[in-house]
């Protein structure tokens, strides 16, 4: 009986577990290394492990473990002086090696809770950030109400990204049988995400929370579903769009971007500065595009170029390579863009046999998000890709009867 007992309380620790997980990676940083060593334990003492021989053999499974694994390669490319700096890329990248082993036997958990559970830590988080932006400027600084004073818990971008993919989530639930009354409420909800967006003023965020719902949109729209209701939502969305690009004063136009970039390379402006730091990165390439130039010494090797080119601004702060694919491509060389792109691409096939709209969305902001920012050097970044990238593999490995 006792042993029954403690069967039952295990199995409920490794329910709620990924679900803390889901509901702390938007709301609070600090919460988040202390679940994952929690469910690390929860899973040894259950055994998963022993499953592992299901899935060693499989590409899909084994794709994001390996991408950790080249970063941990190529520390061999890296100067002794810069071994440290490596060291702590690779602690952060930790859960890109963890986490899909910690699925393992996610058919325990239920696909709707992991996405309630995170709608509610964005919707607590977004509160906060609200919170914090009336207590601080009492209505009468409304800078507290935008970007980085309004945000932070995290970096706005990321939150961005939050947001967007609980606005995702939220959208399909309103397509199942649910009472009128919860279906005001996540209405509601996904108009004030929509707003949030708008008030981090992430480029990134905007563009790729915006798209995304177009998407959705059109693609109901082709299969025939209520015709006049989703014309009207594509033009509200197009339009809120626009709105947001032409009233955002932080979207500057590419081209006065590119000139302000070569005209004033001390410049502190994010777009010209991202074209400086991508210009420099792609010097550095030209000679050490194949091998990179070593998971430690990617901010060595850039600011050398920044001092080449007197780019003062991007010298002083020490800015990574602000793109994912550029700063993977630097750092492990031709390997390791082609492993990055593999993230993506490979499993653009399950997905789409299994019709999983979710999960391609998934990959598409993080592709926006990668193209703006080195989203994989920050905890938030690592463990939110790594969370449902995994969760979207084996909901989709496993075909669960409902991915909706």
């Amino acid at each position: 009986m006792s042993n029954s007992l403690f069967q039952l309380k295990r199995q409920n620790i490794i329910f709620w577990v990924p679900l803390l997980l889901a509901f702390f990676i938007p709301l609070y940083k600090k919460a988040v290394p202390p679940i994952i060593i929690l469910w690390i334990i929860i899973w040894i003492f259950n055994g998963s492990y022993k499953n592992i021989y299901k899935y060693i053999g499989s590409l899909t499974f084994l794709i994001l473990p390996v991408f950790y694994l080249i970063h941990a390669i190529f520390l061999i490319n890296t100067r002794y002086s810069n071994l440290s700096v490596g060291l702590f890329d690779i602690q952060v990248k930790l859960s890109l090696l963890i986490i899909p082993f910690l699925f393992i036997n996610t058919k325990t958990y239920s696909y709707k809770n992991i996405i309630y559970f995170f709608i509610a830590g964005v919707f607590t988080g977004s509160l906060f950030c609200i919170g914090n932006a009336i207590y601080n400027s009492g209505f009468s600084n409304m800078t507290w109400f935008f970007y980085t004073k309004l945000s932070f818990i995290h970096h706005p971008t990321y939150f961005a990204m939050f947001v967007s993919m609980a606005s995702i989530f939220i959208y399909y639930e309103l397509k199942n049988k649910i009472s009128i009354s919860l279906k005001v409420c996540y209405i509601l909800i996904l108009i004030w995400f929509c707003v949030f967006i708008f008030l981090l003023s992430s480029k990134a965020g905007i563009i790729a929370g915006f798209s995304a719902f177009l998407i959705l949109v059109f693609y109901d729209l082709f299969k025939g579903k209520n015709i006049f209701l989703y014309s009207i939502l594509i033009l509200i969305t197009a339009s809120s769009f626009c709105f947001a690009l032409k009233n955002n004063n932080r979207f500057a136009s590419v081209n006065t971007a590119l000139e302000r970039s070569k005209n004033n390379v001390s410049t502190n402006e994010s777009s010209a500065v991202r074209l400086l730091v991508w210009s420099s990165t792609i010097n550095i390439l030209k000679t050490d595009w194949l091998f990179g130039v070593g998971t430690g010494d990617i901010k060595e090797e850039l600011c050398k170029e920044y001092k080449k080119n007197d780019y003062e601004s991007a010298l002083k702060e020490r800015l990574n390579v602000h793109n994912q694919f550029l700063e993977t491509f630097l750092g492990q060389g031709i390997v390791g863009l082609i492993w990055i792109l593999l993230l993506f691409f490979y499993p653009l096939k399950i997905f789409w046999k299994n019709k999983d709209l979710v999960a391609l969305l998934f990959l598409f902001i993080c592709a926006i998000n990668f193209l703006f920012e080195s989203m994989l050097n920050n905890q938030a970044g690592v463990v939110f890709f790594a969370f449902f990238y995994s969760f979207f593999i084996f909901i989709n490995i496993n075909k669960p009867a409902n991915t909706e």
